[in-house]
């Protein structure tokens, strides 16, 4: 209740007149002159010079003033906040991605959406799909876009949002494989170039025995090895096929 006071007050001295502040406030003249009486009884002293033309603040109510004008003014820039928020006028939301959902899906997405809301700042974190999920249990993202397997713990939910398929891609020398069907164990004496343990892609995959583990620049890797001299890039789709999701 003596907040609701200080709030009155703040109103009453910054339009110096009980009832333009009852108007501001939605309320009415003999409650507003009420709660200050009520509140000068607590203080015990007068807050305001009273007369025809208004009022005007004691030295103890600018002392007063001074103080709450700060906690109010606050409070009502907290709300402004909160209001915006909830209408997507500003705001911040983290999102916790995995490189292959931010490249196949999510950017496409946040474009859109940033078009649409402008004043909303965006912070994106790029993790591998476990690193990613850690982080939204810690509350460090508000959510998370990665690649399927994942393993989630309740509360949290999965939605699938894009399906795509990998393939493997090989230099000119593996033409004739490609043209065939093969099972994988065919594939144990082909060096194979994959995601380091700990992502969800390599968890996916079943790889042979010989591999070359690389980093998040896979991709420049491939492509330096597979345009090299003479190699010509062509797809096993027969012996490396996964369906996955994001």
């Amino acid at each position: 209740m003596i907040l609701d006071y200080y709030r009155i007050f703040y109103y009453v001295a910054q339009y110096k007149s009980f009832s333009k502040a009852a108007d501001v406030m939605g309320n009415n003249q003999p409650n507003i002159t009420r709660c200050m009486n009520i509140l000068e009884n607590e203080l015990g002293c007068k807050l305001f010079i009273r007369s025809n033309r208004g009022v005007q603040l004691t030295i103890e109510g600018e002392r007063l003033f001074e103080h709450v004008s700060i906690a109010i003014e606050q409070l009502v820039s907290g709300e402004n906040e909160l209001l915006k928020d909830k209408g997507l006028e500003s705001g911040l939301v983290n999102i916790g991605a995995s490189e292959i959902a931010l490249r196949l899906f999510l950017l496409n997405e946040l474009e859109v959406f940033h078009h649409r809301y402008p004043h909303v700042k965006l912070r994106i974190s790029n993790h591998s799909t476990p690193q990613a999920v850690q982080a939204l249990e810690n509350g460090l993202v508000d959510f998370a876009v990665v690649t399927t397997p994942v393993a989630l713990k309740k509360p949290l939910q999965r939605i699938p949002l894009y399906s795509f398929r990998e393939i493997l891609i090989g230099g000119e020398e593996y033409a004739e494989t490609a043209s065939n069907k093969h099972c994988l164990q065919d594939l144990q004496d082909i060096p194979l170039i994959g995601i380091a343990p700990g992502s969800s892609t390599r968890e996916s995959s079943l790889w042979c025995s010989t591999t070359w583990e690389s980093d998040s620049s896979l991709k420049s890797l491939l492509l330096n090895i597979l345009l090299r001299g003479k190699s010509s890039r062509f797809p096993l789709k027969s012996l490396f096929l996964n369906e996955r999701s994001v």
